[in-house]
């Protein structure tokens, strides 16, 4: 029995710089390889116009979101170097939020003194994104989640707020057998438009690394190019921490030709 068709909507993540969130370890603020499943579901959220304070409905569309990606062009790992002296007169006590806010630290050693701060970025990366929604009537829909990547409330950044996008990031709506073949379909039709353009090398490749749900279908799921593994990009968005784990499956995947 062919399993029904899905609808996914196709995204390029193209920026200077990108930050994908994992585990902080210390002052580590390292970046993963694909984007996560909390941050695709903030920046959606941001593009609807939702704030942090809307927990219930962002930790909804976490559930729903299911997504795949792959590398369209290899960057480099950058390490963003960061410094305060929190002791300066200034910055003692009482800070101010960009939202016009008051903050106030507490009594702890961490209030003061001087902090440093590594922060990881990919520099010019790009990646291919497809994306599907379970319970796909529900509300927010696929059709609303484009309507608001088209116009969105806010505008949006890929991870960290310095990471603005290159590109306006919906590349289009498709229908096809399966999110595997939805990924395919949008890395051939970018790299079809790539040659038109006369650009060849780093977005034209014939095999590319991806990333997909375990137990989605139309990926190999044998080989030794192929592996499992558990990331750790889920969020409990009411009480504001990074936590819950998500089974994946990696490796190099050999594009396909649009179909007509």
């Amino acid at each position: 029995m062919t399993a029904p068709a899905v609808d996914a909507l196709l995204l390029l993540l193209d920026a200077p710089l990108m930050a994908f969130g994992v585990p902080v370890i210390d002052q580590n603020g390292v970046t993963g390889r694909f984007p996560g499943v909390a941050q695709v579901a903030g920046l959606l959220g941001n593009a609807l116009g939702w704030r942090h304070a809307d927990t219930a409905p962002l930790q909804r569309l976490q559930e729903r979101v299911r997504l795949a990606a792959a590398i369209m062009r290899n960057g480099t790992p950058m390490r963003d170097f960061q410094t305060v002296d929190l002791s300066q007169p200034h910055l003692v006590g009482t800070g101010w939020t960009t939202r016009g806010r008051r903050q106030d630290r507490g009594g702890g050693e961490a209030t003061s003194g001087t902090h440093i701060r590594y922060r990881w970025y990919r520099a010019g990366e790009a990646i291919m994104v497809a994306l599907r929604l379970d319970a796909p009537e529900e509300r927010p829909t696929l059709a609303d989640l484009e309507a608001a990547l088209d116009e969105p409330f806010r505008p949006l950044f890929i991870g960290r707020k310095a990471c603005l996008p290159a590109a306006p990031l919906l590349v289009r709506r498709c229908r096809a057998a399966s999110l595997a073949d939805a990924l395919a379909l949008g890395v051939a039709e970018r790299q079809a438009t790539m040659r038109k353009a006369g650009v060849h090398g780093p977005e034209a490749p014939e095999f590319t690394d991806a990333e997909w749900p375990e137990d989605e279908p139309g990926f190999p799921t044998t080989g030794d190019n192929f592996d499992r593994g558990v990331v750790y990009d889920r969020r409990d968005w009411r009480n504001q921490l990074h936590g819950g784990e998500r089974r994946v499956r990696r490796g190099r995947i050999r594009l396909k030709e649009p179909q007509p």
